[in-house]
């Protein structure tokens, strides 16, 4: 169960789902202060999915700089993740503009 525990925590917390709904939260926020009604407007899917997709680009980038000390540390796991990271980065855009258009 513990390790269940500490891959799911990993995956959320190396995935950056967390930057992303955090993005997702202070757009919604913003919205809501310049006097939008509270619903789902395209530009939410925007500022999540955009930073989703920057945040992996940027991991697998730096995952390739890194190759050399992979198995140490945090490398270890976000290179355990490498896929799920890789697929974040290709089908963001993609649901997005599947909420816009």
């Amino acid at each position: 169960m513990k390790k269940w525990l500490t891959k799911f925590i990993n995956m959320i917390l190396y995935s950056n789902l967390w930057i992303a709904s955090a993005a997702f939260f202070m757009t919604l926020k913003t919205l809501l202060f310049l006097g939008e009604p509270l619903a789902l407007h395209p530009v939410l899917g925007l500022s999540f999915f955009a930073t989703l997709f920057i945040y992996a680009v940027h991991r697998v980038i730096g995952l390739r700089k890194s190759e050399a000390f992979a198995d140490k540390g945090r490398y270890k796991v976000i290179s355990e993740y490498r896929s799920h990271i890789i697929i974040y980065a290709r089908s963001n855009w993609r649901f997005y503009f599947s909420l816009v258009f």
